[in-house]
């Protein structure tokens, strides 16, 4: 192999994602054009929950801000693939003036390509990542060449842990009757709804299916209905604490006869792969599956059912 025009730094994973438990493979790469002296090559893992939530108080000219964050450790670990461990400021700086006087004692590097490799086993109770409105759960790698009286070279990466394949999401079902009141009576339907959907393993492409049953005791006529996967944020920072709800998947199943008293609509979604459940110690993530109604001339009587994931 041909030496190398330029130094560089790289770190190679075996796959794109990770579940917890599962085993992190992967090669740090260093290529040198010239001799290097180094006083260790390492990679470092750490994994994080941190929530952040701003609260506005006043308004106009005296309207002030104030962020509040709160950060949780998941995991930290570090790897010497060569050499040794990092050494303090002040040993640093005396083999910075010994450096002035004779070479220094720790390994040279030849000229050339020079490969790590590692493995690590993420733990069982790993958080899946994610990337929310208040929460965040994120993963860094880091790899590094300790270089004595000098810049070290240093390569930041990212690693994804997704949810064990063993996760699926166990059939649900809710019935709720929704009955006219109030001085809106007029403006709302008579209707019985029925809302179930089957299991399916909790992963990528996966197809989650269910139907939607709905008897109609008014003239209202029901042109279909919209079926929604909701996910559910829940953070806490400092005492503050915010609930956000996102669509991740929706769609409109229309009825094929609105003025008929039954009507019995199916649906199905492909799963989305940014799914991520999870209970940390500032925030959590759950999911809800929402079917909302369209009557014509009348409210959109609404049903929801959680997403057990087990």
């Amino acid at each position: 192999m041909a030496t190398p025009t330029r130094r560089s730094l790289r770190l190679l994973l075996d796959r794109d994602s990770y579940a917890p438990g599962e085993t992190v493979r992967g090669t740090v790469e260093l290529l040198l054009p010239k001799p290097l002296r180094t006083r260790g090559i390492r990679v470092y893992l750490v994994g994080t929950e941190e929530t952040e939530i701003t609260v506005s108080r006043g308004s106009g000219r005296n309207r002030t801000s104030t962020t509040y964050r709160s950060q949780s450790g998941i995991l930290s670990r570090g790897f010497v693939l060569f050499g040794g461990q990092p050494v303090g400021m002040m040993k640093a700086l005396g083999e910075a003036i010994e450096s002035l006087t004779h070479s220094l004692v720790y390994p040279l590097l030849p000229a050339g390509r020079h490969e790590y490799p590692f493995e690590f086993e993420l733990p069982d109770d790993a958080l899946p990542t994610w990337s929310g409105t208040h929460a965040t759960v994120a993963y860094s790698i880091r790899a590094e060449v300790d270089v004595p009286v000098g810049p070290d070279l240093r390569f930041n990466g990212g690693l994804y842990v997704i949810p064990p394949e063993s996760w699926t999401i166990a059939p649900g079902r809710r019935a709720e009757r929704h009955v006219p009141g109030g001085l809106l009576a007029s403006l709302q339907a008579d209707v019985s709804t029925d809302f179930e959907f089957n299991g399916c393993p909790l992963g990528w492409k996966e197809r989650l299916e269910g139907r939607l049953l709905v008897r109609n005791r008014s003239s209202k006529k029901i042109r279909g209905a919209t079926i929604s996967l909701l996910s559910v944020e829940h953070a806490e920072a400092r005492g503050c604490v915010r609930n956000t709800t996102s669509v991740v998947l929706t769609g409109f199943f229309k009825t094929p006869d609105p003025a008929a008293a039954a009507h019995d609509i199916t649906f199905g979604f492909v799963l989305d792969p940014s799914l991520a459940p999870y209970q940390g110690s500032n925030s959590r993530v759950v999911y809800w599956l929402q079917a909302e109604l369209d009557i014509k001339f009348a409210g959109d009587p609404m049903i929801q059912v959680p997403l057990e994931i087990v």
